[in-house]
């Protein structure tokens, strides 16, 4: 048998998984305006996506930003259908809201 000590670790993870679970299954809704604001948001890569530095000729973790310049008269949205991770993937669920008319993305855009 296991240690007291272990039951209790393995008692939590299946908790946590469990909490996981009904968590993933339970779609929420969020802005389309959230979403275009996240993938204009600096981001750092991590130890694994190092860039390589021509100058000083080393690999440096480095950040990665994507900004809006212009805006095309029409807009086509792609949005992950799917959550890869290193095994399996997952469906997400999560609702996204959005105007039918007057998508105003003026303020994601450098001037």
């Amino acid at each position: 048998h296991y240690p007291l000590r272990r039951q209790r670790q393995m008692c939590i993870r299946d908790r946590i998984r469990k909490k996981k679970e009904i968590e993933k299954d339970k779609p929420f809704s969020v802005s389309i305006y959230d979403c275009i604001k996240l993938f204009t948001t600096t981001e750092i890569l991590g130890p694994k996506d190092t860039w390589y530095c021509p100058s000083c000729k080393e690999f440096k973790q480095a950040t990665k930003k994507i900004d809006l310049w212009k805006l095309p008269e029409i807009l086509v949205v792609h949005l992950k259908r799917f959550q890869h991770t290193r095994y399996f993937r997952e469906k997400i669920n999560h609702q996204i809201r959005y105007p039918l008319k007057s998508l105003d993305l003026s303020p994601y855009v450098i001037n």
